[in-house]
């Protein structure tokens, strides 16, 4: 949330076809092309979402983990 800043966060979990479960946390913006339906939706919209760098955000997060301890 700080690094991002999302209009909100989706989280749902899968385990559709093989027997294990996985877990998606997406990050939703309201200027998504999807917004405010699921990622896997039709989009609504054309959109081209302006977001940092991973590398950006790998360094953010290492040092909040860093952080904690």
């Amino acid at each position: 949330l700080e690094f991002y800043k999302p209009t909100k966060i989706n989280i749902a979990s899968f385990g559709n076809y093989v027997p294990h479960v996985h877990i998606h946390v997406i990050a939703r913006f309201s200027s998504d092309s999807f917004f405010p339906d699921s990622v896997w939706a039709n989009p609504k919209r054309k959109s081209e979402l302006a977001l940092p760098e991973f590398d950006k955000f790998a360094k953010f997060l290492e040092e909040k983990l860093r952080a904690s301890f």
